[in-house]
């Protein structure tokens, strides 16, 4: 059977188009199935209606009907996957990340005034999934840095991923007020692989906390100066200790690119959007995975708090260039989801690369969602 592409991400389309491209099926999960390229790349064939991104292509097709180890490759515009599937790609239309045109970044005195008006209506969202409740804690911690995550004891009762997550969350979103990110890069590690599924919880945060720093110091570059190598060094200890689909994820955020909302909500805040606009895009965020977009979520509003210690931040001016613009000066920040599927790890079972190393409380957690 053949099924028609409608979207088709950039990176996906670029791979795509290789001669000979071919590779094999990772992981088939309800909504999704993950392909890795002969070259280690990894991209996605997902459902219509789910986010967009740069590795992805939307289609409407039958997931359950394809199979894990059977290989792909392409014809023509076909995507060919296994024995009597394909996608066609001919039609498909090609998606890239929105972009900030030039002037339209506002100061970063008004992106901090939107992002803690963010931060304070989120919290008037549905109940918060995964790492998603900790923002009214992150609240807390932005009115006061002596605020923190509730101790162990108070704790009691409350689900093994946050317990386990709570110190460490605590310590990164101080860290980031002070602005430093090797601390905050350091305390991340304790998240890595945190949680079951292609995209772990921790994964999640740590990815949405590095892409509003990319963004944040690729169109403040005057403004936001720190370290490129704490991101580096986390993603590099990352490899082996996460699985390869969340890993590619992961390193897509750090270089500032994720899924559409994600997109959408982060230039709205740096624009300066008021929070009647922010609010609406947070929530389709939210609507990604059974958690993932909470868990994202929560590492975005986290990495906003890098604009919060440095009153020098407060009299900087706008910049006048659009962002591609602002990260081809930065190059030196070369930081190494569709649906963030919450299929458990045991799905690249069969994958010969390191699997990821979970800690015996997230071992313990790695049967059930969350």
């Amino acid at each position: 059977m053949i099924w028609r592409a409608s979207l088709v991400g950039a990176r996906a389309r670029s791979l795509f188009a290789r001669p000979g491209y071919r590779g094999r099926v990772l992981a088939v999960v309800s909504d999704a199935v993950y392909l890795e390229g002969d070259d280690g790349e990894i991209t996605w064939i997902a459902g219509e209606g789910l986010p967009a991104h740069t590795r992805g292509v939307l289609a409407a097709f039958e997931p359950r009907s394809l199979s894990a180890g059977a290989g792909f490759s392409v014809q023509g515009p076909n995507l060919r996957i296994g024995d009597d599937g394909a996608i066609n790609l001919g039609d498909a239309a090609e998606w890239r990340p929105p972009a900030l045109e030039p002037g339209q970044a506002a100061a970063l005195a008004i992106v901090r005034g939107s992002s803690r008006q963010l931060l304070t209506a989120a919290q008037q969202l549905a109940d918060g999934k995964g790492l998603g409740r900790i923002i009214p804690i992150l609240a807390a911690i932005a009115q006061s840095s002596d605020a923190g995550l509730p101790a162990g004891n108070a704790l009691q009762g409350a689900d093994p991923l946050l317990v386990h997550a709570s110190g460490h969350l605590s310590v990164i979103a101080r860290a980031c007020i002070k602005g430093d990110v090797a601390s905050a890069a350091r305390a991340g590690k304790a998240l890595v692989g945190l949680g079951p599924g292609l995209t772990p919880a921790g994964d999640d945060f740590l990815g949405g906390l590095l892409f509003v720093a990319r963004h944040l110091a690729a169109t403040y570059p005057a403004a936001l100066q720190w370290e490129q190598w704490p991101a580096r060094e986390l993603l590099a200890w990352a490899r082996t200790r996460t699985n390869r689909i969340s890993h590619a994820i992961l390193g897509d955020m750090a270089e500032g690119h994720g899924p559409e909302p994600l997109h959408d909500l982060v230039i709205s805040l740096l624009r300066g959007q008021d929070v009647n606009r922010l609010l609406p895009e947070a929530g389709r965020l939210t609507g990604i995975g059974h958690s993932s977009g909470w868990d994202i979520l929560a590492g975005a509003l986290t990495g906003t708090f890098l604009i919060e210690g440095d009153s020098q931040l407060r009299t900087a001016p706008a910049p006048q260039s659009s962002f591609p613009a602002a990260a081809a000066r930065a190059s030196s920040l070369n930081w190494i989801c569709p649906s963030c599927s919450t299929a458990t790890p045991a799905a690249l079972a069969s994958d010969s690369a390191p699997s990821a190393s979970l800690s015996p409380a997230t071992a313990a957690m790695a049967a059930r969602p969350i």
